[in-house]
């Protein structure tokens, strides 16, 4: 019952009102019974004050005295018998002379009354009462005692009593009546309170399912208000507070999603270290640069996500040091990178920083560090290609013009007036110039292709017509090389959309380059065919073969893998670069598959359409 009483708002409400009133009837009642008695006992007062004054007026005898005992006696007993009262006379000394409630036999036996009060106020002259237990007849009486005055002198005492059960029997049956009431009261302010009780909690409780509801991440919930009241302004208040977090969580929300998305979009890696060198957050560029496991992440020591000490060693830095700072680190697992680390720290809280609204722990306080990896590797290499292109061009410039500027000093110095020794000379020049317009003609065809902004000149090509032209233009070079050309696959009624020019190059490249480097009576075959919506055009040859080291540079500019053999063929080093540029323009790919002595197929596949 206590434990409801503390527990329940509607309980307290309720034992509140019941104590109010019960104490409120209570008090009233009591009120109310000691008026009630008053008022009986001053009535009863009254009367026998009366009766007392008509009895001692009425009394025959001049003065009150024990020798007329048996006719007072007489009296005393008609007078009690009708009030059902007592009468008792009383001489001046207090001697009980005659007393209704007594047989005669035993007056004498009574004793003298001139201590009771009321007696010795009578004998005085006034009017007294008394309530007390009588000895004599063993039970509460209220008695009046008058003077019996004869010529203005007490002549003795008339003293009359009645009992007061009839005033004690009311005061009960009222004390009864005030009882039910009381409980029947009591009932009905209970049944009332835990009403009103009932109509002010039903909201709040209302309130409290929906405060619990938006506390376990329903914030579209809110309270029915109905009427004026307080308790309904506070159901205003609580929906207007869930209104605004709602509107603040879906802000924080969009502004984690939209951070988050940032940082899932950049592709530099982001890495934030806490002051207890543990993982804050991390983003997908960030985990594919370091090579740390998905299942590794924010709260993760640094030390077990990444094993690589130099960055190990930056963190510590900016941590001790608190200075921003940029630094070039080059990993080695999982793979060789080249990095630019940029250094910033700040002073975090639990409240801020750049994990704020992010699924990420809270840091304890204290300096963090916000790592930015940008991955220069293929900056490094573009630049290195661009480096070893300049010295490729430089050096496959420099030859032809080494051989043309000596072959004319020799003609110069006297050479030139002899025909038959001038003309190797001559002859050289023209072979050098020959192989200079080569080569510039083949870097300004990469040149083109390799600008991406530029669209091929598409159009529709017959497939077996194209072949065929391109197998016949290079039948002569084939015969000069002892090498047999035949055209082979299912080409007949295939077309495809592209640019002419840049396809016959590429084809006319990888025929070029696999009957230049055959051996006499080798093979060389050209066929095609649809995969899917592609063109597949492979170009095989029984030729020399390419060591499996140099597979992955054939494709680069100016890469050889017998350099010394391209030049005798008046090669240019870029064929097979011109091909991947022309096949990368046209969303195609080409491969290539060698063996060492038994030749290699180059398969060029791009879009039919």
């Amino acid at each position: 019952m206590l434990g409801l009483l503390r527990r329940s708002l509607a309980a307290k409400l309720a034992a509140g009102y019941l104590l109010a009133v019960v104490g409120l009837t209570t008090v009233v009642g009591l009120l109310l019974l000691r008026q009630l008695a008053s008022h009986a006992l001053a009535q009863m007062e009254t009367s026998l004050v009366t009766h007392a004054q008509l009895m001692a007026q009425a009394l025959p005898v001049a003065a009150v005295s024990p020798r007329d005992r048996p006719a007072l006696q007489a009296l005393a007993s008609s007078w009690a018998r009708p009030a059902d009262g007592r009468v008792t006379l009383i001489a001046l000394d207090g001697t009980v002379v005659a007393d209704s409630g007594v047989p005669e036999a035993a007056l004498a036996a009574v004793e003298n009354h001139d201590g009771r009060p009321e007696v010795q106020a009578a004998l005085a002259g006034r009017v007294a009462h008394a309530i007390r237990a009588s000895a004599t007849v063993n039970q509460p009486l209220f008695y009046v005692a008058v003077p019996i005055l004869r010529d203005g002198t007490v002549a003795g005492v008339l003293r009359l009593a009645l009992p007061i059960t009839q005033v004690q029997a009311l005061l009960g049956t009222v004390r009864r009546t005030l009882g039910v009431g009381l409980g029947v009261t009591a009932a009905l302010i209970v049944l009332v309170s835990l009403f009103i009780a009932w109509r002010i909690t039903r909201p709040l409780g209302a309130i409290a399912r929906s405060a619990r509801a938006v506390a376990g991440g329903a914030l579209n919930t809110r309270v029915r208000v109905q009427g004026l009241d307080e308790v309904a302004q506070l159901g205003q208040a609580f929906n207007a507070m869930a209104g605004q977090l709602e509107t603040k969580i879906q802000e924080l929300e969009a502004s984690r999603s939209q951070i988050e998305g940032i940082l899932h979009g950049m592709t530099e890696g982001v890495l934030a270290v806490g002051p207890d060198e543990r993982i804050l957050l991390i983003n997908p560029a960030a985990r594919g640069i370091v090579g740390i496991s998905p299942t590794l992440g924010a709260g993760t020591p640094l030390v077990e996500a990444i094993r690589d000490p130099q960055l190990q060693s930056l963190v510590r830095a900016g941590l001790a040091s608190g200075s921003p700072g940029a630094q070039d680190l080059t990993l080695y697992a999982p793979a060789e990178r080249h990095l630019t680390v940029r250094v910033t720290t700040c002073i975090c809280t639990p409240a801020d920083g750049p994990w704020r609204g992010l699924h990420s722990p809270r840091p304890p306080g204290g300096r963090c560090v916000l790592l930015v990896l940008h991955d220069v590797t293929e900056h490094r290499r573009l630049e290195q290609v661009r480096r070893d292109f300049v010295a490729n061009v430089s050096h496959e410039l420099k030859t032809p013009l080494t051989a043309i500027q000596g072959a004319v000093e020799t003609l110069l110095d006297g050479a030139l007036g002899d025909p038959a020794h001038a003309r190797p000379f001559v002859g050289s020049i023209a072979e050098e110039a020959a192989r200079l317009r080569r080569l510039v003609e083949d870097l300004l065809t990469l040149a083109q292709v390799e600008q991406r902004s530029t669209t091929p000149a598409r159009e529709p090509i017959a497939l077996a017509p194209f072949l065929e032209a391109e197998a016949a233009r290079h039948r002569t070079l084939a015969e000069a090389h002892q090498v047999s050309l035949t055209l082979d696959g299912p080409v007949a009624g295939l077309s495809l959309t592209a640019d002419r020019r840049q396809l016959s190059q590429a084809v006319g490249n990888l025929l070029d380059n696999a009957i230049k480097y055959n051996r006499p009576g080798g093979r060389v075959v050209l066929r095609a065919g649809a995969q899917g919506d592609r063109l597949r055009i492979e170009v095989e040859d029984t030729g020399l073969g390419i060591p499996p080291d140099d597979l992955p540079r054939i494709f680069e500019r100016f890469y050889r893998v017998d350099k010394g053999r391209s030049r005798e063929t008046g090669g240019t080093g870029l064929g097979l670069s011109i091909v991947k540029h022309v096949a990368e323009q046209h969303g195609g790919t080409v491969s290539v598959e060698s063996r060492l002595e038994r030749g290699s197929c180059f398969t060029l596949t791009i879009p039919l359409a």
